[in-house]
């Protein structure tokens, strides 16, 4: 299908769109002097440039081009539009000239030939699909002269370029327009569908989920066409629910063509490198790919060194051989941001496509890969063992046993940190299918099982602090507290609290806290403190890591609030959970109470609004009158401070004042 254009006159639409129809419906035939030309139909020329969808800035960048240089060559990806887009440029430029026509040039010879002697007044002239044999003649010089001739002439010349053959390195700026963004998916989709017998009924579609979500990723112009093709034949057969179901095989089978056509053991292990570290630095991608494709060298020729040519394919070449682009970013380092440049799918489903059809279709390469990935997820860099490990994640959707026995059980007890970590985020693919979660979930119980060893009981901690536990937080504060529940060393504990913090934080703020309330109620019983201390211990410290660190944006402005104290703001039931917690760490003997107090009534001094947040919670904590006479001498220690006396301390202070007052006094 052709890419770009939304042309579709009603009469023969299905002719129009394809490539392969495309001289028949387009160009008609002269013979001028023993000369064969071919000339773009009139009659068409104007419907084509009012049904098109302009890719801006791409039209803007080119018409000013052509009108400056007379001369525009269009560099892009197949089926982007350019063929479309080179001939509404040049009806634009020539359809107030009744005499004027736009005639389609071979790439060689009519090329070389253009000149003086075969130039037509006010003409225009497009070259289709430059051959890269060619395109090394299209010279500074050459590209000069033709600018102006055609000047002299009145003429246009637009030249299309497939980015996979020619590197835009070897075309002169002056004339180049690069086309990367392809115009609109939806609007593509709905000038279709308008133009298609049936297709208008069917606009109301475009609004489905399935389609909302495939126009996301960015399709081609030809695959939106395709689409609009498909939806009005479904819609007049009654098949519509039937054809969206079958969208998400669609870039299963672009991959599947990919490989067909690629079968250079470079190219395939860059494209499975691009596909773990989509979006990545370029560098990263070549890394990657050039250790996968050591290891594939080795089931291929195990005798050979592999060598490779060292200029090989050129960066440009190779990033349009994978369907991908590159795009400027920053990377943070200790020296500060730096700038670098990152590649990725022109379709972000491209990634798990690849992966799934080289592990289900590619059998022999099962165990490279998978020790590729293993090493990766093992990398010193956080980012490369983050991507493996999803990848790896990825992989076990269509063996989860396989990967369990071969990383999962293994890493989970390993003494390596980068190792326990990279196991939780595998897991978080897995945990999102429904068929293997509730093995995920199993697991994860069984690490956490009082008579596992240490570093599976980490394994699991960490792991319920992480994307799983997010998408079980019933099952992670399960999980958490039966690890609590036994003797654990200083490491699990803080493994915990620090899980702890992390659902909340996630969003299961009030799960959180009545959790720690049930931890931490032990504490009032003092023949069961013994017996709970550890647990207790972990829960406060859960509780004063939140207290303390986590924060929420206000409403409707300001600096962060607490996060706790935004989650008493009208629920009278968090405000008395709060206030225990603060009693059962006041109760511990530790300043861990006092401390959160003084961060929040800091706080309240910089937005006043805390304090009514506060008083409440401070009202619950204060239940007897050594904690009231407790903290009111931090209270007027703080109103008092030399350097920084706080009104918040002050207010409180009064307003505890008034309840004594209001009760008889203390």
């Amino acid at each position: 299908m052709s890419g770009g254009i939304s042309f579709a006159g009603r009469s023969d639409v299905r002719d129009v769109v394809g490539r392969d129809h495309i001289t028949h419906n387009y160009y008609a035939r002269h013979i001028r002097e023993g000369v064969e030309t071919w000339v773009v139909k009139k009659q068409l020329l104007a419907e084509l440039a009012a049904l098109y969808v302009v890719p801006t800035p791409v039209f803007g960048d080119a018409l000013g081009r052509l009108q400056d240089r007379r001369v525009v060559v269009l560099h892009g990806r197949p089926h982007w539009g350019k063929r479309f887009t080179a001939l509404c440029l040049l009806h634009e430029l020539t359809r107030h000239d009744d005499g004027a026509e736009i005639q389609r040039l071979d790439q060689d010879e009519d090329l070389l030939s253009l000149g003086p002697k075969t130039l037509k007044r006010g003409c225009g002239y497009i070259v289709d699909t430059l051959a890269p044999e060619h395109a090394g003649r299209l010279t500074d010089d050459r590209l000069d002269r033709l600018s102006e001739d055609l000047r002299e002439f009145s003429g246009y010349l637009a030249i299309t370029i497939d980015l996979r053959t020619v590197s835009r390195r070897l075309i002169a700026a002056d004339y180049l327009i690069e086309c990367e963004e392809p115009p609109d998916a939806v609007e593509v989709l709905r000038r279709h569908l308008d133009a298609l017998p049936g297709g208008p009924e069917c606009t109301e579609l475009i609004s489905r989920q399935e389609i909302v979500d495939f126009l996301q990723t960015k399709p081609l112009p030809r695959d939106v066409v395709q689409l609009a093709k498909d939806l009005a034949g479904a819609a007049r057969e009654d098949r519509v629910d039937a054809l969206l179901s079958r969208l998400s095989d669609h870039v299963s089978k672009d991959v599947e063509e990919w490989f067909q056509q690629h079968t250079d053991r470079a190219d395939r292990a860059f494209m499975l490198a691009l596909a773990v570290f989509n979006g990545e630095t370029y560098q990263n991608v070549l890394d990657g790919a050039d250790r996968l494709d050591s290891r594939l060298q080795q089931i291929a020729a195990p005798d050979s060194d592999g060598g490779r040519p060292v200029f090989g394919t050129g960066k440009s070449e190779q990033l349009a051989r994978a369907r991908a682009r590159r795009l400027s970013s920053w990377e943070h380092r200790s020296v500060g941001s730096l700038p670098v440049e990152i590649v990725e799918f022109e379709n972000p489903r491209m990634a798990s496509a690849v992966l799934d059809f080289v592990w289900d279709e590619y059998g022999d390469t099962r165990r490279a890969v998978l020790d590729w990935l293993s090493d990766l997820a093992a990398d010193p860099d956080i980012r490369l063992r983050a991507r493996a490990a999803m990848a790896i994640g990825r992989l076990s959707l269509t063996g989860f046993g396989h990967i369990h026995d071969e990383i999962l059980s293994r890493w989970a007890g390993s003494k390596v940190y980068r190792l326990r970590q990279s196991v939780a985020w595998m897991l978080a693919i897995p945990a999102e299918d429904a068929t293997i979660a509730p093995a995920v979930r199993a697991l994860l119980r069984d690490w956490a099982d009082p008579d596992s060893n240490r570093w599976r009981k980490l394994t699991a901690a960490n792991a319920y602090g992480s994307y799983v536990g997010q998408l079980f937080p019933d099952a992670a504060l399960s999980g958490l507290r039966r690890i609590a529940d036994y003797p654990v060393d200083e490491g699990i504990g803080r493994a915990v609290s620090y899980s702890m913090a992390s659902l909340f934080e996630a969003g299961y703020e009030r799960e959180v806290v009545e959790a720690l309330v049930e931890w931490t109620a032990a504490d009032d019983q003092p023949r069961e403190r013994l017996a709970h201390s550890g647990r207790i211990e972990i829960g406060l410290r859960s509780f004063m890591w939140i207290a303390e660190l986590a924060t929420v944006e206000p409403p409707p402005e300001g600096q962060p609030w607490p996060a706790l104290l935004a989650l008493t703001e009208n629920d009278p039931g968090a405000v008395a959970d709060v206030a225990t917690l603060l009693r059962r760490a006041d109760r511990a003997k530790t300043l861990g109470a006092i401390n959160a107090l003084k961060a929040w009534r800091h706080q309240a001094d910089k937005d006043w609004r805390l304090v009514d947040l506060i008083w409440p919670v401070v009202q619950v904590f204060t239940d007897v009158a050594h904690r009231e006479q407790r903290l009111r001498f931090y209270l007027e220690k703080w109103a008092d401070d030399a350097k920084e006396p706080s009104r918040a301390a002050v207010t409180l202070l009064e307003k505890l004042q008034e309840r004594g007052c209001a009760h008889g006094g203390r």
